[in-house]
C-alpha cells in the first residue's frame, strides 16, 4: 500500500518511520501483519476509534489526541488536556527548527524537550517524573500521547498508528 503512495521524502528522516517503510517494500507479506490491526476497516473507524482502539487500548498512554497542524481536536480522550494555540505553535516550530525550544509547554506544563526529529516526532519528559509526552507528526494532523512511565512502548504505540496514517495519505 505504501509503496503506491510514494511517501515524501521528508517524511523518511525518522529511523523508525524510515524502518516502517524500508520493511513494507522489502517484506510485502510481512506488511499485514504489521499494519493489519489498523487496516481490519479503515473506511468505517472514526479519528476517536483510532484514539480509543488503537493508540489506549493497551492503556500505556494516559491520554490521547488527534489534532490538525493548527491545534483543532479531531479525537480526543476525555481527560486530555487543552493545548492553546501558542503551545501549538511552539510545537510546530520545534518540527521545523529542531532544537528550537528546551522547554515545550504541552497542556499548561513544562516539559523537557528529551528528542527531537525535524518534521517527525517530538518526545518530552515532565521533569522529575517518568511522564512525559510524545508528538508525532503526520502529512495531515498530530497525534498526541501523553504517558506516566514506559516512553519506549509509549512511544511504539504513537509511532505505530503514525506510520499507518502517513502510508494512506493523512
Amino acid at each position: 500500500m505504501c509503496e503506491v503512495l510514494k511517501p515524501k521524502a521528508h517524511l523518511c528522516h525518522s529511523r523508525s518511520t524510515f524502518s516502517v517503510l524500508s520493511f513494507i517494500k522489502k517484506k510485502k507479506n510481512k506488511t499485514f501483519s504489521v499494519l493489519s490491526r489498523y487496516m481490519a476497516t479503515p473506511s468505517t473507524l472514526t479519528y476517536s476509534d483510532y484514539v480509543d482502539q488503537h493508540l489506549m487500548k493497551e492503556n500505556v498512554l494516559s491520554e490521547a489526541a488527534i489534532a490538525g497542524h493548527r491545534g483543532e481536536i479531531w479525537a480526543q480522550t476525555s481527560g486530555f488536556p487543552r493545548f492553546p494555540d501558542a503551545e501549538i505553535r511552539n510545537i510546530m516550530q520545534e518540527f521545523d527548527k529542531p532544537g528550537t525550544h528546551r522547554v515545550l509547554s504541552c497542556g499548561g506544563t513544562d516539559h523537557v524537550v528529551v528528542q527531537s526529529i525535524p518534521r517527525i516526532l517530538i518526545r518530552t519528559q515532565l521533569p522529575g517524573t517518568d511522564g512525559g509526552v510524545i508528538i508525532m507528526k503526520t502529512i495531515q494532523l498530530l497525534l498526541i500521547g501523553t504517558y506516566n512511565s514506559n516512553p519506549t512502548r509509549s512511544s511504539t504505540i504513537v509511532e505505530d498508528l503514525g506510520n499507518f496514517f502517513v502510508c494512506n495519505g493523512l
